[in-house]
């Protein structure tokens, strides 16, 4: 094994920031289940306070825009630097929340029942004070208003279901005092593990810090400073990050947060653009994250929700709604646009001055196109494509106008201006091309064939930080029309019809770029071209042209669109054959059927520097065009399927004469008329390419290509389950398939060993001892499964037998999905067959068959040759140092049984004793109390949990019962089994006001029956803190503490006995804990008894005045 950097075949696992390029500042960021939200400062940029969705954190789309242009008070406010500020997002008191300020005016909300709008109408909260606020709501969903104005105020306020102001303010203008954090705006916060996270951002150009609090208070006492938030160097293109959103948890425990940042070295116009930040947290609780390097980052494990990056949106103009990406300059201008005016197109009527349509800027490298129809006959009279500034005094553009004739010109603010006379006429194609600091223009007849307007032109005094603070926002691209009507026929970004230099790729994995064109450091390397447009004019792509050079034959290019692998839509394969050197490029091309705008990625297939890439291009020739609506490419079925098979054929220009359905080469079927389908039934487990070719009435092909796969069902290999204690080769996972027994990340294998072929698991030749094989290839993300089956309870060691060239690699493993060793440290063993074993102590595992999961970690590349399950001890549930917990009698809550997990105890998560107490060794939470009363305290409770204690029951009866608990919030309840039967029902804990806030509820009248037993404490409700549960005799409620009349000392004793002390007469008895009778007799005044019993704990029972009295003595 010695490819590197090979790039994962089965979906993108990386990301890039920014996230959400081009200007996006003051970002704040809401998590409602599996959908997070964010929103910004969009300030004069109308119309105003845009939301965008994501599930997965790095693909963002717009939804919705709150604030309605035709409010009096923004049409009011929508200068540079005015319009809405802060854009904070809430969920509470049932309904979607999203606060902002203006200058001038104050602070305003509006609500929504859905994040997509329709939003209310502004309102204005009373009383609240600064500019740059946010809104907190704490886990009991109570929610805060934290305000900032300048750099001396700031303060915390409660926000009643209305969205008033009410309670008292808390005062923290303390946290910056003496300007410690510069202007310590953007303030945001976070809770976790019950402590309070307060987060302040230096001013717009960097600066980051973090406090905390174990309470929501104004005491400065009560708060800890930490520092700087982000760690590390920076490096990259963007170097300041900082205000940064409330940090949120997904679903696998991680924490991340949106920041923004200015880009650096001549690139500060942009504005800030939004970058993702994992948040890590340092074993003092302290949250951190690392300053941007430049390089792609993992990705979140969230769900894809199936779009692009968020460039700029190409737009054919067909529908009277205009595409929510569009924004202008100023609410002017808002009437002067129109695509109801001539449908089908963007009409820009700017009377004698200019009007301008626009999206955000959004990279160093792209391309703009558009077709417009401008009749200019005046001088200054233009029409085209334009970058500006955020106050519009610094600008470039590309354009069709009127100069003394007709004329196509490009010209950088007025100034520098090149213009070539127009003999095309009014409707003609513009193109604008950045790259980097400079732009080109071009015009065209069709779109087609184009002719430069004389050379580059300099923007880079447009890139660079503006005066002013580019009155806060960033640089624009769109469309604009100065003293004439001009109707816009699209838009297209990144124009996938002229040549693309791949070496303006947006994300990548083990590519390099040299002399402006790009190749692979290692086999399966890719780099993405976001937003590609693949149609023009109303007609889609159908062929792909590269331009390649290639000194061998031996490599391959696979186009793919919006991801890799099953995410993703693999539209090509081209084989690049030898130019006759790297310096030589060829065109080579693809027969294609694809539309609309999309991230493009290009992935070699071939050895390191298998080939170079310079351009791709589009073609459209007109033809049919075929797409599959049923099956998804990439669907799996179970043997034997049946497939369904639909697909959707037209002609722009004639006719579908028939629609063929082909397995492979295969033909299943032919249709000759729509809806064009094939029922394929009884199909075997196997992977098939299915093909449907369309064909026009003049002979014309188009080809529609998906892959599925036909699974076995999932299943242990050979029908045997791996028995545990034992060894497990790995290459024996379960039979099923991929993303069902297994996850690999390349389809089929990577070493051709004639093992398992039918598996896309790399499977090699092993030289160390075991079955002659070992996994290889592994990379980060993969995973593996197997059938087992635990005999024997207990305490394992787990050997696993690895082999790895390189630091910093890891594995985990699960049983039924909850982790049994996480992120196991594997060493650099010098070669990929140099083998070690690691050792991993302490595994509990409780009997059953279950599925184990063996994981890869982060970094790509182990080897994996078997695992072995020693035992090293039996586990049993015995009583807590042995002894059995007597009734009457306090129990304490941290003395549970021993045996482990499923057996003593359950815990939800497997994160460690959150509560950091030392007294036990397992992942119960245990803490120090603060309590009047005992040590420990059981904390971090989750729903779902339970604890295990053996008790004897000393007599048959009823019973009260006292449980010591805490809690800060509501609707917490708990339980309590005997021997499995529920004896309390619901106990419903009160919000005791804090987490060391104790209160003692009582239960009456609980019926127990003599004799030993397994009590079960069984957690309803997240979060509660519990000290003991204590039950009393109801007879006498005397517990295990002394009576006024009765004196039993010393306890503990020794073999001199314990010395039982009554003004009168009394009988007594002495039982073991399994309720025997070791002792009995009777006694006046004072007594000498236990002296000859064996070291253990018993019940004394004394019986005096038709009284008992009942005690727990020890013998020591």
């Amino acid at each position: 094994m010695s490819k590197q950097g090979y790039a994962q075949r089965d979906g993108v696992s990386t990301y890039t920031n920014p996230v959400l390029p081009g200007s996006h500042p003051d970002q704040t960021l809401l998590k409602v289940g599996n959908d997070y939200y964010t929103a910004g400062s969009s300030f004069h940029w109308t119309p105003n306070f845009p939301i965008y969705h994501s599930t997965d954190l790095v693909h963002w789309e717009l939804i919705s825009t709150v604030v309605d242009p035709n409010w009096s008070v923004i049409r009011a406010n929508d200068a540079p630097k005015d319009g809405t500020w802060q854009g904070a997002l809430a969920q509470f008191a049932g309904k979607y929340w999203a606060f902002f300020f203006i200058h001038g005016a104050g602070q305003y909300f509006c609500t929504a029942s859905s994040m997509a709008g329709p939003w209310s109408a502004p309102t204005l909260v009373q009383g609240s004070i600064g500019y740059d606020n946010a809104v907190f709501v704490d886990d009991n969903g109570k929610a805060y208003m934290l305000m900032k104005n300048g750099q001396d105020f700031a303060a915390i306020q409660e926000i009643d279901a209305n969205g008033r102001l009410t309670g008292t303010r808390m005062d923290m203008s303390w946290v910056n005092r003496n300007h410690i954090y510069s202007w310590a705006e953007g303030p945001k916060m976070c809770k976790r593990n019950g402590r309070y996270y307060y987060f302040v951002a230096g001013n717009v150009y960097g600066g980051q810090y973090v406090l905390s609090s174990a309470t929501l208070t104004a005491n400065e006492s009560s708060w800890t400073r930490h520092g700087n938030f982000f760690k590390g160097s920076a490096s990259g293109a963007f170097t300041g990050p900082n205000h940064i959103t409330g940090p949120v948890q997904v679903a696998d425990g991680t924490w991340w947060c949106l920041g923004h940042s200015y880009g650096n070295n001549g690139w500060e116009g942009q504005g800030r653009q939004s970058m993702l930040f994992q948040v890590f947290w340092d074993a003092n609780g302290v949250p951190y994250a690392n300053n941007p390097n430049g390089q792609p980052l993992t990705a979140p494990n969230l769900p894809s929700n199936g779009i692009n990056y968020e460039f700029p949106e190409s737009d054919n103009f067909t529908t009277a709604t205009r595409k929510p990406e569009w924004y202008f300059h100023n609410i002017a201008n808002i009437g002067k646009a129109s695509l109801t005016a001539r449908p089908g197109f963007m009409r820009l009527s700017p009377g004698n001055g200019v009007t301008h349509i626009l999206q955000r800027d959004p990279s160093k490298q792209y391309s703009l196109v558009t077709k417009v129809d401008i009749n200019a006959t005046s001088n200054g009279q233009q029409a085209g494509l334009r970058l500006m500034n955020g106050e519009d005094l610094v600008y470039a553009a590309v354009y069709s106008g009127y100069n003394n004739g007709k004329k196509f010109g490009i010209t950088f603010n007025g100034t520098t201006t090149t213009e070539v006379n127009n003999t095309i006429g009014n409707t003609v194609w513009l193109k604008l091309v950045r790259n980097q600091h400079n732009i080109t223009g071009f015009y065209s007849a069709d779109g087609i064939a184009w002719t430069q307007i004389g050379g580059n032109v300099s923007v880079a005094d447009l890139d660079k930080a503006q005066t002013n603070d580019n009155a806060w926002v960033g640089t624009s691209l769109g469309l604009y029309a100065r003293s004439q009507t001009a109707d816009f026929d699209q838009f297209s970004f990144n124009h996938g019809f002229d040549p693309i230099s791949v070496a303006s790729y947006y994300h990548y994995n083990a590519t390099t770029i040299g002399s402006g064109t790009v190749t692979n450091n290692s086999d399966g390397a890719w780099c993405m071209l976001p937003g590609v447009t693949m149609e023009s004019g109303g007609s889609s792509a159908n062929r792909i042209v590269v331009s390649a050079a290639s000194a061998s034959s031996s490599g391959t290019l696979e186009v793919w669109t919006d991801n890799i692998g099953t995410a993703g839509t693999k539209i090509a394969t081209i084989p690049i054959t030898s130019t006759g050197g790297t310096g030589t490029y060829k065109d080579f091309s693809a027969n294609i059927n694809v539309s609309g705008q999309h991230d493009l990625y290009l992935r070699f297939v071939g050895a390191a520097n298998a080939f170079r890439l310079n351009t791709v291009r589009f073609v459209s020739n007109g033809g049919p065009s075929i797409s599959f609506t049923s099956p998804e490419n990439n669907s799996v079925f179970s043997a034997p399927a049946t497939i369904n098979l639909v697909a959707t054929a037209s002609d722009a220009n004639g006719s579908i004469a028939s629609v063929k359905f082909y397995n492979g080469n295969t033909l299943l079927f032919t249709d000759n008329s729509a809806p064009y389908s094939y029922s394929w039934s009884n199909v075997s487990a196997g992977s098939y390419t299915i093909k449907a070719l369309a064909t026009d009435n003049e002979g014309n092909e188009a080809q529609a290509e998906i892959v599925v796969k036909v699974n076995l069902p999932q299943g242990p290999y050979n029908g045997t389950w791996h028995v545990i204690p034992g060894t497990i080769q790995l290459e024996h996972f379960d039979e099923g398939g991929n993303g069902f027994a297994y996850m690999d990340s390349s389809p089929g294998s990577e070493t051709g060993v004639n093992f398992r072929t039918n598996e896309d698991v790399d499977i090699e030749n092993c030289t160390d001892v075991g079955a002659g094989y070992n996994i290889g290839w592994a990379v980060a993300g993969e995973w593996l499964e197997y059938s087992v089956d635990v005999k024997t309870p207990g305490t394992y060691d787990i050997d696993l037998r690895i082999a790895a060239n390189g630091d910093g690699r890891t594995i985990s493993v699960s049983m039924d999905g909850a982790s049994i060793a996480s992120k196991i440290a594997i060493p650099n063993t010098g070669g990929w067959q140099t083998w070690q074993t690691v050792k991993v102590k302490d595994i509990n595992l409780t009997t059953g068959k279950k599925i184990m999961r063996v994981s890869i970690g982060d970094v790509d590349f182990i080897n994996l040759n078997y695992v072995t399950f020693s035992l090293t001890k039996e586990l049993k549930q015995e009583p807590y140092k042995g002894i059995a917990h007597q009734i009457p009698g306090r129990i304490e809550a941290e003395e549970y049984d021993l045996g482990g997990e499923g057996l003593a105890y359950h815990e939800v998560n497997t994160n460690g004793n959150e509560g950091k107490a030392t007294l036990r060794n397992d992942e119960v939470d245990i803490e120090a109390t603060q309590d009047s009363d005992g040590a420990y305290n059981i904390a971090y409770i989750l729903k779902g949990e339970w604890l295990e204690y053996t008790v004897n029951v000393v007599a048959s009866g009823n019973y009260d019962l006292e449980a010591r608990v805490a809690a800060d919030g509501d609707g917490k309840t708990f339980h309590i089994e005997m021997d499995g039967v529920d004896i309390t029902g619901p106990v419903n804990i009160p919000n005791t006001g804090g987490w060391q806030a104790w209160q003692t509820l009582k239960l009456n009248d609980i019926r127990l029956e003599s004799g030993e037993h397994v009590m079960r404490i069984a957690f309803d409700s997240d979060y509660l803190n519990l000290n003991y549960v204590e039950f009393k005799d109801i007879i006498t409620s005397i517990g295990d503490f002394e009576s006024p009349e009765i004196s039993v000392s010393p306890n503990p004793f020794s073999d001199a006995g314990i010395t039982l002390s009554f003004n009168g007469d009394f009988n007594y008895r002495i039982t073991d804990v399994k309720g025997s009778v070791v002792e009995a007799g009777t006694g006046s005044s004072k007594k000498l008894i236990g002296d000859r019993l064996n070291p253990g704990i018993y019940v004394l029972t004394i019986v005096h005045n038709n009284n008992i009295s009942i005690r727990k003595i020890i013998k020591q």
